[in-house]
């Protein structure tokens, strides 16, 4: 019975390449010196979770801030939006509609330019792909992406806190961000990783009329698994893609019924339509 409680508590992602466990050292059979970041937070897995149980299961949430990582089009930004609307978390230069930080995404983009992420024809598939390119240090040095003469590590180490943070080039851009708060000895925040059925992003991407191929987005989706499997911090892994109707995250404003009648806040559970195009 015990065992039987655990599973409904805990799932597994359904991925090509699960590989065994979060990897601590470099795969040797590349044969290359590179070292992935080693891991080893707990991650708590969930296919559906309100938000009153995820602050009350995650103290660190309201203590230390949270990231957002995963695919466009996931999901990622109805939970951003509950942990900055709702719980409150700061968001210093927001991007209303898609609750990130500008200050967030020009770095980003900063730090993939040199490798073409966005244009790239490339595919990765398995974590020791992206190991593999990953060696070859493709990505600009995140001290060289000054925003207003601050440095990355400057920006994140005096951004308020408890912060919520959020961006979907986390997914090849997670590790360095935790490099950096690691080396000024800042806790971690809590990672959230949203993930969703490739074809489900796929048709998502193809109702706003937006150029991407399956291959793309399984591409991200297995950086997200990359970032999730090297994270060594805590991290929440909510997989919304067995639910046909959604996944309850948060509280959230919805219109009462009838006309001329005030915005109110639903004090239940709110959920995401799979399928509506938000990211």
């Amino acid at each position: 019975q015990q065992q039987q409680q655990q599973q409904q508590q805990h799932w597994h992602l359904p991925i090509a390449d699960p590989g065994v466990g979060r990897r601590l050292a470099a795969n040797r059979s590349l044969g290359v010196a590179f070292v992935p970041p080693a891991g080893g937070g707990q991650v708590t897995r969930y296919t559906e979770v309100s938000l009153a149980d995820m602050l009350a299961k995650h103290p660190g949430i309201k203590r230390r801030g949270v990231l957002v990582m995963g695919c466009g089009h996931s999901g990622t930004s109805t939970v951003a939006k509950a942990m900055w609307q709702t719980v409150g978390l700061a968001l210093e230069t927001p991007i209303p509609r898609l609750a990130e930080d500008r200050v967030l995404v020009r770095l980003n983009n900063c730090i993939v330019q040199p490798a073409n992420m966005h244009g790239s024809d490339r595919s990765w598939h398995s974590s020791a792909e992206i190991d593999q390119f990953l060696a070859m240090q493709p990505f600009a040095d995140p001290k060289d992406c000054r925003l207003q003469n601050r440095a990355p590590s400057s920006w994140i180490q005096q951004y308020p806190r408890p912060f919520v943070l959020k961006d979907p080039r986390l997914v090849w851009t997670l590790h360095l961000w935790a490099q950096m708060l690691q080396k000024a000895n800042i806790p971690l925040p809590v990672l959230i990783h949203v993930y969703r059925d490739a074809k489900a992003i796929l048709s998502s991407h193809k109702r706003r009329h937006e150029a991407f191929t399956l291959a793309g987005v399984e591409s991200r989706l297995a950086w997200g698994r990359w970032q999730l499997e090297h994270w060594p911090g805590d991290a929440i892994s909510v997989n919304v893609s067995a639910l046909n109707e959604g996944f309850e995250i948060a509280n959230h404003k919805k219109e009462s019924k009838g006309k001329n009648k005030p915005r109110r806040k639903n004090k239940n559970r709110f959920k995401l339509k799979l399928g509506d195009g938000t990211d």
